[in-house]
């Protein structure tokens, strides 16, 4: 009896321990995540709200960050730098149904650099909670920033059209 409580002894502290201190791969899918939250708002959101949303979805980005949108139905365009991307954030705050977005499928890849990494995802945009706005698939090109993983560099992946 006793070997069976240091059984479950251990495997508790070993799950509390992994728990606890994520690796790298799962801190990438958190701040991808804490990201996609970021994003989203209410209609109900109040400008102050609003203003922090545009803050903490920044928090997530180099300086030099570059976002890249080829996606059918709209027009190629890349951001580039903090402010062309605050601005476009700021922008989208202004929609009156507010913008849920969510991230599937995340996989992340380590390397090849210690501060290097990349994401491959699937995300949803939807206005007014319940249209579809869009569901695109990105790779994201992160780097490790002051002990924090912050995204270089955003691609939408073209799928095959007809």
């Amino acid at each position: 009896m006793k070997w069976l409580f240091r059984v479950v002894l251990l495997v508790t502290f070993g799950w509390a321990a992994w728990a606890m201190w994520p690796n790298e791969s799962r801190r990438i899918r958190r701040g991808i995540e804490q990201l996609s939250a970021a994003i989203s708002f209410s209609p109900r959101d109040g400008n102050i709200a609003r203003l922090a949303s545009i803050e903490a979805t920044m928090s997530h980005f180099t300086k030099d960050a570059e976002i890249q949108v080829d996606t059918a139905g709209f027009a190629a365009r890349t951001l580039s730098g903090e402010e062309e991307i605050r601005e476009i954030v700021a922008l989208s705050r202004r929609a009156d149904d507010g913008i849920q977005v969510e991230v599937f499928d995340i996989v992340v890849t380590l390397g090849p650099g210690p501060d290097e990494a990349s994401a491959a995802l699937t995300a949803t945009a939807r206005s007014g909670g319940t249209e579809l706005v869009a569901a695109q698939e990105f790779v994201f090109r992160m780097r490790k920033v002051d002990r924090r993983w912050r995204i270089q560099r955003i691609q939408a992946v073209r799928t095959l059209q007809k």
